[in-house]
């Protein structure tokens, strides 16, 4: 199957280390395996076209250096453009696949005209995030290219309930062909064989992502502090950085404390050396404070879960449906700092339950959540005749290899 990859987000650079580039390349990487030929259109690579992708033709569209938001708005609307262009020229395709951006339409519009099933990934309500994180000038204009692009795709795969239900809220959508397909995981990358990058015999607790305010990295570090002050030997890794870092180092580490010589910062690492640092824990977290509008599928929790590791982590949004509690993983009031810690303390001297709980995750992540099966649902949402034995059959030349 010839398949257009289209990423148009100027904040997306499909191959570099960011949650919504690996995103970027897990997806592309199924197609692959499955056989696919794939053309990439892109707005920004974020460095070389790594070798694993060498068999993809991708065209860049770089965009102009922006004076300031109005004028990046523009700048985005002249890559969507481009990319439609591109995609007239560079024709036919079986199937346009488009990672959905504030500013472009380009792979739904290209669909229709020629009858094409299209398929639109939709991470987050965007226009809300603009507003929220960005500032949004041309509001007109940016609902109505995403109303466009909505009523134009044949399926639109959303990560998550909450984001379907925003998106339904603020739009004219066909609920038919609105489908929820959460985020995955590389189960051969992420796994507990990895050898660990920093073992200890010390019971080691751990958080793997940016240190922004809306991961709740501050409820897990008072969280530690009282399990430290109750008597308890621990050591704390924190890997991954950001604005709030200085902050809660500061905060939480005062120089000559227990804090200090038990928290680890172990800053920014690339995405092949995660999956050591996390075989590295005995437990795992994701202290997700109680956002009002948490819409996500984390990456990190099936990250967590692939690698083994017991996973403790705030009982909010899809976190609820991804961990049964205390079947693989746990969960805890969002916010409360007295029940992560009494979670994690009960975890300290019980290795049976955190291994039993740790297999039975990294056996759901193989089962449910591997990045083959999240494109294989996706694929099964398009309703086009003839579509879904075109899928099949190019599967089956493939040798099956998604499986």
């Amino acid at each position: 199957m010839r398949v257009a990859y289209v990423c148009a987000d100027l904040g997306v650079p499909v191959f570099g280390s960011k949650g919504c580039s690996i995103h970027v390349q897990e997806i592309v990487r199924s197609f692959l395996k499955r056989g696919d030929q794939v053309e990439l259109f892109v707005a920004r690579t974020g460095g070389a076209v790594p070798a694993e992708f060498s068999d993809c033709i991708v065209h860049v569209f770089p965009p102009e250096s922006a004076k300031d938001t109005a004028h990046r708005e523009v700048v985005a609307q002249h890559v969507a453009e481009q990319i439609s262009d591109a995609l007239e020229s560079r024709g036919p395709f079986d199937l346009v696949y488009e990672r959905h951006s504030l500013w472009s339409a380009a792979g739904p519009k290209y669909s229709q005209a020629y009858g094409i099933p299209s398929i639109l990934e939709i991470n987050a309500p965007l226009i809300y995030e603009q507003r929220m994180h960005r500032g949004l000038v041309d509001a007109d204009l940016a609902f109505a290219t995403s109303q466009l692009a909505f009523a134009q795709a044949n399926s639109l795969a959303v990560v998550s309930e909450e984001v379907a239900n925003a998106i339904m809220t603020d739009f004219d959508i066909d609920r038919s062909k609105l489908h929820v397909v959460p985020n995955g995981v590389d189960t051969r990358r992420f796994s507990p064989d990895v050898p660990a990058s920093l073992p200890s015999d010390e019971f080691t607790i751990g958080f793997v992502g940016s240190l922004k305010p809306w991961h709740g990295v501050e409820t897990l570090l008072e969280a530690f502090a009282k399990l430290l002050n109750d008597g308890q030997h621990a050591r704390l890794l924190i890997v991954g950085d950001g604005p709030m870092r200085s902050q809660l180092e500061k905060n939480s580490c005062q120089p000559g404390s227990v804090m200090s010589e038990k928290v680890h910062w172990i800053g920014s690492v690339s995405p092949s050396e995660v999956p050591g640092y996390l075989t590295s824990m005995d437990v795992a977290v994701a202290p997700y404070p109680d956002l009002e509008n948490f819409y996500f599928s984390p990456l990190k929790v099936y990250e967590y879960m692939a690698c083994g590791v017991s996973t403790v982590a705030s009982e909010i949004g899809q976190l609820k449906s991804i961990i049964n509690h205390r079947s693989d993983g746990f969960l805890y009031p969002p916010c409360s700092i007295a029940a992560l810690a009494s979670t994690l303390s009960a975890l300290v001297n019980q290795p049976t339950l955190r291994a039993d709980v740790g297999r039975r995750a990294r056996a759901r992540a193989v089962r449910e959540f591997s990045w083959d099966q999240v494109l294989m649902s996706s694929l099964a949402t398009v309703d086009q005749p003839g579509f879904e034995s075109k899928a099949a059959t190019d599967l089956e030349s493939s040798g099956g290899r998604c499986k």
